[in-house]
């Protein structure tokens, strides 16, 4: 009894142990070579024109099959089923971090128009395309094509645009009426030549002034072309710019259009 008692206890350590893996890894042996046995000797009966005993052997051997292949269908099922669930985890974790980015951004913007609405003042252009970049950056996180992120920052955009508009056409008007100062000092001398320059430049800026008093791009926001609204903006040869202060404001204007373009 007592070499049994031992017996007994060494196996059940061995079991716990693992030695039901090999067990098991027999078991597939033995079914493995009990199923080609079968599959070998159904061909051999088959050939002796035995066919309900090759039939049976070849049952035989599909039943192996099933035995040695179906575990590793449930394991791989079972494996395919954990890995879409892992998949599934990560993306409601990202969208998660998603939808808390874009949290923090929208509760900042609220915060942001809290404090500067009845002031007047606003954040610098510094602070402003810090805000945009990391907005623009959300709407990217959430695959919205270049396409649509730009028909959302269309508004701004354009209004963007308008200030450079205004910035240019404040410049000419800042810059003719210092050029006006100056050549009617000079025209105090009474020379005919600076009396002339004076009135050609006075008479020149009349027209330019008229003619383009009556524009405002804002009234057009959506449709005006920055490029057109510059060149419409600026003077004529001959009107009160000569060729050499037309070459500068050309190259200001497109200067200007740059900036426009990288927004």
């Amino acid at each position: 009894m007592g070499a049994t008692d031992s017996r007994f206890t060494l196996t059940g350590l061995l079991v716990a142990e693992g030695d039901t893996d090999k067990l098991r890894e027999l078991y597939v042996f033995i079914c493995f070579a009990l199923g080609a046995c079968a599959l070998v000797l159904s061909v051999y009966q088959a050939w002796e024109g035995k066919v309900a005993s090759a039939t049976a052997l070849v049952v035989l051997f599909v039943i192996c099959g099933v035995f040695l292949f179906l575990p590793q269908i449930r394991m791989f099922k079972v494996w395919q089923v954990q890995v879409e669930l892992r998949e599934t985890v990560n993306r409601a974790e990202e969208l998660i971090k998603r939808l808390r980015r874009i949290s923090i951004s929208s509760a900042r913007s609220a915060y942001m128009q809290m404090a500067w609405g009845n002031r007047m003042a606003s954040p610098s252009a510094k602070e402003k395309k810090a805000f945009l970049d990391e907005v623009d950056q959300q709407l990217a996180d959430l695959k919205l094509t270049p396409e649509e992120r730009a028909e959302i920052s269309r508004p701004v955009v354009r209004i963007i645009g308008f200030d450079r508009y205004m910035v240019f056409s404040k410049t000419l008007q800042s810059y003719a009426q210092l050029r006006n100062s100056a050549l009617a000092e000079r025209a105090r001398s009474e020379k005919p030549e600076a009396v002339e320059a004076r009135d050609h430049h006075s008479a020149g800026y009349t027209t330019w002034y008229k003619r383009e008093a009556g524009q405002n791009p804002f009234l057009r926001l959506d449709t005006y072309n920055l490029k057109e609204e510059l060149d419409r903006e600026t003077p004529r040869s001959g009107e009160w710019m000569d060729e050499h202060e037309l070459t500068i404001t050309r190259d200001f204007a497109h200067a200007v259009l740059a900036l426009y373009k990288g927004v």
